[in-house]
């Protein structure tokens, strides 16, 4: 994922996968190349089900959309 804002961005992503969703720590002042390190457990029991991976932007008032991506085999 491209993220295109960078500057003072304190990102995080959510992966959705089978209707739940998995949301890392935010990366405060993570900027353009944030770091995580979170991991998450995913049950994969059919590879044609849809994963989608956003990342977000926190912000005092409402979190910013940066990008996203969504993978079907």
């Amino acid at each position: 994922l491209g993220l295109i804002r960078c500057r003072n961005m304190d990102p995080y992503i959510i992966i959705q996968y089978k209707g739940i969703n998995h949301k890392t720590k935010v990366a405060k002042s993570g900027g353009k190349n944030p770091k995580w390190g979170d991991e998450f457990t995913l049950k994969v029991g059919n590879t044609s089900d849809e994963m989608k991976i956003s990342v977000y932007d926190e912000d005092v008032t409402s979190d910013d959309f940066v990008s996203s991506i969504s993978q079907l085999d």
